[in-house]
């Protein structure tokens, strides 16, 4: 990563260029981006179910009907028909209109004066007398079949249910339809009290005008936090638009590979320009941060970046590469719009790395800032040391028992996920003040529902359903779907049957019922058009259609309500019957569960591929472990909240969990990273923390906020599922930086960190793996140790030992050659011997507090190993196999040499 920050500064007008031109190509897919308004998103991808739907709804017309509601006091008087007739003679003509249900020309089967009628309500359009309106009033609102769905209980209200044909080539469609259907209804103005269309190509208009809004507002919106949040932390202008250059530049290629592979904005995919803009950002946050701090040292352009590159190379690669699986892991979800979400924003955060690596090294060389901002005071009086000083003080106030506080509030926090609802269904993802619930609820108010699905009764044989016994188990079915409470109304064949049967018995209720007969059912059926019935009987008699209509706008609720119908038909129908519930309620709803079941495997994925990359990069499994912790917490805060406050678990907040660890991790990996530089540099865990947070502080502090704020933009959507998204996103955001800030460093100081990178560049000598300190040991046993050691540099004619000190310290030479001089009694020294790569000396001071007797200076520049007691036991902590050996190494080495000293001193006297 560092050779890639490198090559881009080296050859900045040529990637440049590059960036340029690629950023041109990505604009021209632009145009091909298109809004889906559609439900078909929130569905299972591939559902086999999704196939049986739409194969029922070419057999019974469409369950997805727009309905015009009217309302008024009066509305069977003359004028208000009149009105009404002319609406609908527009409505008839209207290309895209295949089918019209109002009251008038629904057939009125009734006993009266002696004899059966079977005509329709009204003619609007050749009125009848007063009283006849009023008595077809009356007959509609006591018509079992009409009542609650096509007119109220009062005759206050009316429903007219429109069958609109599809036509998905037409670019803007149900736009285009809502505002036809819209102006056709201008009329009524100043005569109906009040009117108005709500459901299909409304409904999707009304998306569609959101989604527009949104973006909008939450673009902007967006580019300004973070400017105002990096202008503040930075106190630069060139450190506030660098981000906001390569946000842009990574919202244009997004943009264009949606257009490129077809993928539609929707209600989800709405958010990822504003989510691009304030992730995307944090990097360059980091980045323009260590640029600044390369300038403190040197006010060269060259040199600030290639400090930039060392101090950021690692952390750049794992924190984008985390962040991206993070998001990446939401592609396994089966609903589409999940998915289609997963993709684009893994896609805008890989253009983003890529952008970021390239464009702000070619950039700081071309126009880079000559001169650091003063934002690097380390004094008290600097917010962002004052946090510092503040976590570490809580840190080391009582480690274990601030340890401990936090787990008993996360758990706490977190019981509250054991009262998490999932929710899918669409209209719950409105605001309740918009103006589609508005209308929801009024309909709901007054008709049976405002939402409907189809329960499909196959026997599987032609003319069974003018078998008594086939219609009597319909009948059962619908006269529990309407005792039930979940449901508003149920219209199946058996209550045209039943009805008929009613009125030829002169009107008495008792009869409602299915005759015993199989003629007389017959000859029912004959009083009914093919159109009257053709949405609850299939032409061959093999199939029954029962539509049933409800007010649920809860993804739970329905399926509760289902679960029970279908115990009920388990227990008490005809099992020979095959019996299925569809619809796109019944679809949509389905994907409710694989929300769940998405969400636990993102946030397994995510876990496992941070765990695991920990553990690979610092070669030990506590790392991996210890990365997790923090994150972690957040996520209990986030769905403990969510079931503490009722907040359901819908597309949006399903994001929540592998999202923001992906993000959220990212700062643990910068301080993880940055205290190995520091561990390494100092060999003091204590210092290294410091060190690592007084120097990190101001970056983490400051991208934590600009996601705080960023995800906080996202409150102001016009989607529920989104505002949620938003809020909770930046509630974790700012528990994620506060574990970051305490339990991070909390736990890093009980831990020696040693990176892949570290042993694969450490290059070592064949001659001090053949040290006999390291005898019985493989290359990377000892590398770990030399790693976890204290590593000091001497220049040629440094003394590394003085004669007479008193030091606990020896020495294993690693890189060069040293010389061992013994000071006699004249004032003179004499030459004993040279040390080369792989010996070591100076290991009786580990024996007691004894004088040095000569001294070491190096002959050439040298690397030496140092170790001491303290060291050998904070080793021995982290590496307890590798020190065990390493030990017993020197043991028999002291052994060996002191015998041989002892026989010197024997033989001398």
């Amino acid at each position: 990563m560092k050779k890639l920050l490198i090559f881009s500064k080296n050859n900045y007008i040529a990637v440049l260029i590059v960036i340029f031109i690629i950023t041109l190509l990505f604009a021209s897919q632009i145009p091909k981006v298109v809004i889906d308004p559609s439900s078909d998103g929130f569905m299972i991808k591939g559902d086999p179910e999704k196939t049986y739907y739409e194969k029922i709804i070419k057999e019974f017309g469409s369950d997805n009907r727009m309905i015009i509601f009217l309302k008024d006091k009066n509305l069977f008087s003359e004028d208000k028909i009149n009105a009404i007739s002319k609406v609908l003679e527009k409505l008839e003509k209207y290309k895209y209109i295949s089918k019209i249900e109002t009251v008038y020309n629904q057939k009125n089967i009734k006993w009266r004066d002696g004899g059966l009628i079977t005509e329709d309500f009204l003619d609007p359009f050749n009125l009848p007398s007063k009283e006849e309106i009023l008595q077809a009033k009356r007959d509609a609102i006591e018509n079992p079949i009409l009542n609650s769905n096509l007119i109220n209980k009062d005759g206050t209200a009316m429903a007219i249910n429109i069958i609109i044909e599809k036509h998905p080539e037409i670019k803007s469609y149900d736009t285009i339809v809502s505002k036809e259907i819209e102006s056709y209804l201008k009329p009524l103005n100043g005569v109906i009290e009040e009117y108005f269309q709500i459901g299909g190509p409304y409904f999707k208009k009304s998306l569609v005008e959101y989604i527009i809004k949104d973006q909008i507002k939450l673009v902007p919106l967006a580019v300004l936090v973070l400017f105002i949040v990096v202008i503040i932390s930075l106190r630069s202008l060139y450190g506030a638009l660098s981000p906001l250059v390569t946000a842009g530049l990574s919202v244009v290629w997004t943009f264009g590979f949606m257009g490129l592979i077809g993928i539609p904005i929707n209600i989800i995919t709405v958010i990822i320009p504003a989510l691009v803009i304030v992730i995307g950002s944090t990097e360059d946050i980091h980045m323009i941060s260590e640029y600044f701090e390369g300038l403190e040292h040197k006010q060269d352009r060259h040199f600030a970046i290639e400090f930039m590159a060392n101090k950021m190379g690692i952390a750049i690669f794992l924190t984008a590469f985390i962040t991206i699986a993070g998001f990446s892991s939401i592609i396994t979800n089966d609903i589409t719009v999940l998915k289609q979400f997963g993709i684009v924003t893994t896609f805008g955060l890989i253009a983003n790395f890529i952008i970021t690596v390239f464009y702000t090294p070619a950039m700081l060389r071309l126009r880079g800032p000559l001169e650091a901002p003063t934002h690097s005071d380390r004094s008290d009086s600097n917010i962002f040391q004052k946090i510092a000083n503040l976590a570490l003080k809580i840190i080391y106030f009582n480690r274990g028992f601030v340890f401990g506080v936090v787990v008993v509030i996360t758990v706490a926090i977190g019981f509250g996920m054991n009262f998490l609802r999932i929710n899918n269904d669409t209209i719950s993802y409105f605001k309740k003040t918009s103006e589609i619930r508005l209308r929801s609820d009024i309909v709901k108010e007054h008709m049976a529902g405002a939402q409907n699905f189809y329960i499909v009764v196959d026997a599987g044989k032609p003319g069974a359903f003018k078998n008594p016994h086939y219609l009597k188990e319909i009948y059962k079915i619908v006269n529990h779907l309407n005792e039930t409470k979940y449901f508003s109304k149920s219209i199946g064949i058996s209550d045209f049957i039943a009805l008929v049967n009613q009125e030829m018995n002169e009107g008495n209720k008792k009869f409602y019922v299915i005759p015993e007969s199989k003629e007389l059912i017959a000859q029912y059926y004959l009083l009914f058009h093919r159109k009257d019935i053709e949405n609850n009987v299939n032409a061959d008699f093999s199939k029954a259609n029962i539509i049933v209509k409800h007010n649920l706008t809860s993804s739970y609720e329905l399926k509760n309500a289902i679960q029970e119908v279908q115990n009920y038909i388990k227990n008490n129908v005809d099992s020979s019957l095959k019996i299925k519930f569809t619809g796109e309620n019944v679809l949509v709803n389905a994907a409710a569960d694989t929300i769940a079941i998405g969400q636990a495997w993102s946030i397994t994925l995510i876990l496992f591929i941070i765990f695991f990359i920990m553990s690979i990069l610092f070669l030990n499994l506590k790392a991996g472990l210890l990365s997790l912790i923090p994150n972690i917490i957040p996520i209990f805060f986030a769905f403990g909240t969510m079931g503490y406050l009722g907040i359901d678990l819908n597309v949006g907040t399903a994001m929540i969990a592998a999202i923001s660890i992906g993000i959220a991790v990212d700062d643990t990996i910068h301080l993880m990273v940055r205290y190995n530089s520091e561990l390494k540099r100092m060999n003091d865990q204590d210092l290294a923390i410091q060190e690592t947070m007084h120097s990190e502080v101001r970056a983490v502090v400051s991208t934590s906020i600009a996601l705080t704020l960023g995800f906080s933009v996202l409150v102001l959507s016009n989607f529920l599922p989104v505002i949620h998204f938003g809020w909770l996103s930046a509630m974790v955001m700012v528990i994620a930086l506060l574990a970051d800030l305490i339990i991070t460093p909390l736990l890093l100081s009980k831990t020696r960190l040693i990176t892949l990178w570290d042993m694969l560049n450490i290059k070592l000598k064949q001659s001090v793996f053949n040290s006999v300190l390291f005898e019985g040991m493989k290359k990377w046993q000892i590398k770990k140790l030399l790693l976890s050691s204290k590593m000091e540099e001497f220049k040629e004619g440094e003394y590394i030992i003085r004669q007479g000190d008193k030091e606990r310290t020896f020495y294993l030479l690693l890189d060069g050659k040293a010389d061992v001089f013994r000071n006699i009694e004249n004032g003179e020294s004499i030459k004993i011997t040279t040390f080369e790569d792989g010996q070591f000396f100076g290991e009786i001071a580990l024996c007691g507090d004894i004088e040095r007797t000569a001294n070491v200076i190096a002959k050439t520049n040298c690397l030496t190993l140092e170790f001491d007691w303290e060291s050998l036991e904070r080793i021995r902590k982290f590496l307890p196999n590798i020190t065990a050996k390493f030990f017993m190494n020197l043991s028999k080495v002291m052994s060996i040499r002191l015998k041989e000293t002892t026989e010197k001193i024997t033989k001398g006297v």
